[in-house]
């Protein structure tokens, strides 16, 4: 019981961590192009970092069906 526990925790810590890094990379890359492009507004910051949240969103969405149906 406690080892199935633990393991659950991290399965999920897992995935927050990977939806973390994925926002963060989101934005980064956004913060990069703004730089090369020259935009004052952070127009590929925003929205590379919007896809990046809905990109992660549906990942973890993706991971919780399939570990609810492995039990």
């Amino acid at each position: 019981m406690q080892k199935n526990r633990l393991k659950n925790f991290a399965v999920f810590t897992g995935i927050g961590i990977q939806m973390g890094a994925t926002i963060y990379i989101g934005h980064l890359f956004g913060s990069w192009l703004d730089t090369k492009y020259g935009y004052q507004e952070s127009f590929y910051d925003k929205w590379i970092t919007l896809a990046a949240v809905v990109l992660s969103t549906v990942s973890v969405i993706l991971q919780v069906i399939r570990f609810s149906n492995k039990k």
